[in-house]
């Protein structure tokens, strides 16, 4: 029988000494203001890696663990300074992703297109039904909804979309598949449930290609409800965005669950991690968008635990340097 043998690597005292300077540079470099520490930080992941560990910080109250990261939260954190794939870039823009869709599963569960914008000016409200969504194509959670034209704030909308098209979103949470996603600006119908409410967003967490777990959102016109399933729609005892009793709402098992789960491991690139929405209108099932970092990596879970219990279901993959 083959004997396992281990080898012990020891660091020497050059070594250690090198460590242990480049410890106490990295603590005296965390001391100094942001805005001074920036103008002289020239390696631009030094300066996000920072950023990240400060954000962290500041949300969560702990440090952020990145060198073994081992929550959800940190791993979207490690992803995001480490993880680059030229196709998140063409899958999180909310118009590239439609040719990217047709690909995959076909253009019947596309939601209609009225139009597809590079300005405000050639947005020609007249012509819009009475029901639409505009959102712009370079962000996340961008989005303004007309549910009545009469009432609609027209100035404030153009000044809204005009401010958004005007800043790389990828500045905001250092998520970089917003980095170079030309901004521009999609136009859809509203689609609603035969009651006037929003439909249910069915958000199917896909591990390396394998759905694992569903994030439902309930109520988003009034009291946004996060409800977490497991992919027999069993229950997940977790909430998160603020929720710590967890409203409880009850949510059949929607008849087309199983198509959504094969649509969402067929539209799922070859990425750690993708949250693959849908929705359902008239027993039909329409695709929402592609999410590669959920929540930017700050979703408070209740309990905690279950930060730890998604993040097991992440592996990192190499780093990318650049």
């Amino acid at each position: 029988m083959m004997q396992m043998t281990t080898q012990t690597t020891q660091i020497t005292s050059p070594q250690l000494n090198i460590v242990e300077k480049a410890s106490k540079i990295w603590r005296e470099i965390k001391r100094i203001p942001r805005n001074i520490r920036n103008f002289f930080i020239f390696d631009e992941q030094l300066r996000n890696r920072y950023s990240l560990e400060r954000v962290y910080l500041e949300y969560f109250g702990k440090p952020l663990n990145l060198e073994q990261p081992v929550t959800l939260n940190e791993k979207l954190q490690w992803l995001k300074l480490y993880y680059r794939n030229p196709i998140m870039t063409r899958c999180a823009d909310k118009y590239a992703v439609r040719s990217y869709v047709v690909e995959k599963i076909g253009d019947e569960y596309l939601i209609p297109l009225l139009g597809v914008y590079e300005s405000v000016s050639e947005i020609d409200f007249e012509k819009l039904p009475e029901k639409f969504i505009l959102k712009v194509t370079h962000a996340s959670a961008r989005n303004i909804i007309c549910k009545d034209k009469q009432h609609f704030d027209f100035d404030g909308t153009k000044r809204k979309l005009e401010k958004w098209l005007g800043k790389n979103y990828y500045k905001r949470g250092l998520e970089w598949q917003y980095k170079d996603i030309k901004p521009r600006i999609v136009c859809e119908p509203l689609l609603e449930r035969a009651d006037g409410r929003d439909l249910y967003d069915y958000k199917i967490y896909c591990f390396h290609g394998v759905p694992k777990f569903i994030n439902v959102n309930v109520g988003r016109e009034s009291s946004l409800t996060y409800m977490f399933f497991d992919t027999n729609w069993e229950r997940i005892p977790v909430y998160c965005l603020e929720q710590p009793n967890g409203t409880i709402v009850k949510i059949a098992r929607p008849e087309q669950l199983d198509k959504m789960l094969a649509l969402a491991c067929q539209v799922a690139p070859d990425v750690p991690l993708v949250r693959a929405d849908f929705y359902v209108h008239d027993e039909k099932i329409y695709f929402g968008e592609l999410t590669f970092t959920p929540e930017c990596g700050y979703a408070r879970y209740y309990p905690e635990q279950y930060d730890r219990i998604f993040g097991d279901m992440l592996n990192l993959p190499e780093k990318h340097n650049d």
